[in-house]
C-alpha cells in the first residue's frame, strides 16, 4: 500500500500487524520500519554557467551537490523574445553542455531543482552581460601559398569554429602587412576558415596573421605571423616581333629560339582587364602565337618568358595595347535646346553587348571675344552629354573619345555648335498705313535666329497716348486702327526676343 500524506521533513514508522476474523494472530516479531521524508525544496543558489568555443555553452551546478541527494533532477530554460527552450537533466550529471547556434542572440537562462518533495521556484542565472566569458581561441593549422592561376594568395586555418551550419557567430579578422612598407597594414574580416588575397604584388614578401571574433565581439589572441614572398618578375628577355594581321597579333619568337639552342620552352602570360592571369607555354618546335582581336580584351597586358633546362627567365612587358584600342565613338552631333539654352551632345554607343569598363571624355572648345579659346573636358560613362549655360555670341566646338578599360581612342573629329545669339535686324519691319489702319509686318524667314525668335514687341504712341503690344513671332503681322496715320507725331517702335536675351527697340516711324 502507499502513503501520500506525509509532510516533507518528517520521520515515520511503520509496523506490521496480521488480524484474522478480528482476532490479533501471534506471528513472529517484525521489526519497526522508520522512515525520513526528504527536506522540502528550496531557492537553489546559481549555478555557473560559461561560454565555451564551438557555439555551445555550459551549466555547472557541482557546488550544490547537498541539495541534489537523492533522486533530484534539475532543470533549465533558455528564453527570449517569443522562443523557449527546457532541459529536465540528473542532478548527478552535475554540468550540461548545450548549443546555441540556432539562436539568432543570446538567451536568457532561468534554473530550478526538484526532488520528491517538489520542484523549486525558477532562479534568473544571469544575462550575458555577467557571463564567464572565454575568450576565442586562436586559429590554429594556417595555411598559406601563392595561387597557381593568378597573382595572389590563399590563406586557410582551423577553429574555433568553422561550422558552416552556423555562420555568423564568430568572425575573423585578417591582418596582413608588406614587410618593405610595414606601416601600411590591412584588415580584413570573413566568416569562413579562410580568404584569397589578390592585392598584392610581384616580389614583396606579406605577412599574415588571424585572431577570432565571437558574437560578444569579444577578440581571441592573434597567430605568429606566416609570412610568403609573392613570385619575382625574372631578368627580362628581348621583346619578341609583334605583328597585326588584321584579325588578330602575332607573337614571333622564332628569332630567339635559333639564337639559343638550349631554350626549351616559351612562356606567355596573359594579364586581362579583370585581373585574371592566364599562362600559355609552348615548345621550341612552336614559333608564334596569335591572340585574336576582342574587345573584351582592350587593356590586356602580355609578358614573354624563355627556360631553359637550367630555368626560366624573367618575363619581359610585350607592348600590344596599341594594337587594341577602341575606335572613337560615330555619329558625333551638337544641338541647341532653345529653352533653357544648353547643349546636347549624342555620339553611337557600340559597346552596349561588351561587358567592359566604358568611359567617355568630351572635349570642348569656347572661342570667346578676342580669338580667346577657352579648352574644358568633362568624363561621362553615358553616350550623351549636356553642357548648359550656352553663352550668346560665343562659337563652340565639341570632339570625343572612348575609353576602355582604361585604353582611350582618339578623339573624334570636331564638331562645331549653332552660335547663339541675341535678337538683331537684318530687314526691316514693313509699315503701312492706309485710311486709319496701320500695318505692320516682319519677314518670318529672314529674321529667323538661333535660338528661335519667339516674339516681338510693338509700341505706337504720339508721347501722350500710347499702345503697346507683346505678339507672337509667328504671326507676322501686326494691325491696328488709329486716327493718326498721318500724323507726324505718331511714333512706332519695334523689339523682338528669344532665349537669349531681348533686342534693341528700332524706330520704324
Amino acid at each position: 500500500m502507499s502513503f501520500t500524506d506525509l509532510q516533507p521533513g518528517s520521520t515515520y514508522v511503520y509496523k506490521l500487524q496480521t488480524k484474522f476474523a478480528g482476532l490479533e494472530v501471534e506471528t513472529e516479531a517484525i521489526p519497526e520500519i522508520e522512515v525520513h521524508t526528504p527536506e522540502a525544496v528550496y531557492t537553489p543558489i546559481n549555478p555557473t554557467i560559461t561560454k565555451t568555443a564551438d557555439n555551445t555553452w555550459a551549466i555547472d551546478w557541482s557546488g550544490q551537490l547537498e541539495a541534489h541527494k537523492g533522486n533530484a533532477r534539475v532543470h533549465v530554460v533558455l528564453t527570449k523574445g517569443d522562443k523557449l527552450q527546457w532541459f529536465s537533466l540528473p542532478a548527478s550529471r552535475l554540468r550540461y553542455s548545450f548549443p546555441i547556434c540556432s539562436w539568432n542572440e543570446d538567451p536568457y537562462v532561468f534554473y530550478a531543482i526538484e526532488n520528491a518533495a517538489g520542484t523549486s521556484p525558477y532562479i534568473f542565472v544571469r544575462d550575458e552581460a555577467e557571463f564567464v566569458k572565454n575568450k576565442p581561441a586562436t586559429p590554429a593549422t594556417i595555411t598559406i601559398k601563392s595561387l597557381s592561376d593568378h597573382l595572389g594568395h590563399s590563406l586557410s586555418w582551423t577553429g574555433p569554429s568553422n561550422d558552416r551550419t552556423c555562420p555568423g557567430r564568430y568572425v575573423y579578422k585578417v591582418e596582413r602587412t608588406d614587410w618593405a612598407t610595414p606601416a601600411l597594414n590591412k584588415v580584413y574580416k570573413t566568416s569562413w576558415g579562410g580568404s584569397t588575397f589578390l592585392d598584392v604584388e610581384p616580389g614583396k614578401t606579406y605577412g599574415y596573421r588571424v585572431s577570432a571574433i565571437d558574437d560578444d565581439l569579444y577578440t581571441g589572441e592573434f597567430s605568429s605571423w606566416m609570412n610568403v614572398t609573392t613570385p619575382q618578375l625574372p631578368t627580362t628577355p628581348s621583346v619578341p616581333v609583334v605583328t597585326n594581321n588584321g584579325t588578330g597579333i602575332v607573337i614571333n619568337w622564332e628569332e630567339h629560339t635559333k639564337a639559343d639552342e638550349h631554350v626549351q620552352k616559351i612562356h606567355l602570360a596573359l594579364v586581362h582587364p579583370t585581373g585574371h592571369l592566364d599562362i600559355k607555354e609552348f615548345p621550341r618546335t612552336i614559333t608564334n602565337f596569335t591572340l585574336p582581336i576582342s574587345a573584351s580584351d582592350i587593356g590586356i597586358r602580355l609578358y614573354f618568358a624563355t627556360e631553359t633546362n637550367v630555368g626560366q627567365s624573367g618575363f619581359v612587358h610585350i607592348p600590344v595595347e596599341e594594337h587594341f584600342s577602341p575606335a572613337p565613338p560615330q555619329g558625333l552631333s551638337v544641338e541647341l535646346d532653345e529653352h533653357v539654352l544648353s547643349h546636347h551632345i549624342t555620339w553611337d554607343c557600340a559597346w552596349n553587348s561588351v561587358s567592359v569598363e566604358v568611359n567617355y571624355r568630351v572635349k570642348q572648345w569656347a572661342k570667346l571675344d578676342g580669338d580667346k579659346v577657352v579648352i574644358a573636358r568633362f568624363d561621362t560613362r553615358n553616350n550623351h552629354f549636356i553642357y548648359p549655360n550656352v553663352l550668346p555670341g560665343v562659337q563652340y566646338m565639341y570632339k570625343v573619345k572612348t575609353i576602355v578599360n582604361g585604353i582611350a581612342s582618339n578623339y573624334t573629329s570636331p564638331v562645331e555648335a549653332f552660335v547663339v545669339q541675341e535678337p538683331s535686324f537684318d530687314t526691316l519691319p514693313r509699315v503701312t498705313c492706309r485710311g486709319n489702319l496701320l500695318s505692320i509686318r516682319w519677314n518670318k524667314a529672314k529674321l529667323l535666329m538661333v535660338p528661335r525668335i519667339s516674339k516681338v514687341y510693338i509700341l505706337v504712341t504720339d508721347n501722350k497716348w500710347r499702345e503697346f503690344k507683346t505678339i507672337p513671332f509667328e504671326q507676322g503681322m501686326f494691325q491696328m486702327k488709329t486716327n493718326w496715320c498721318y500724323s507726324g507725331k505718331m511714333k512706332i517702335f519695334f523689339g523682338m526676343s528669344n532665349a537669349a536675351g531681348h533686342s534693341r527697340y528700332l524706330k520704324l516711324g
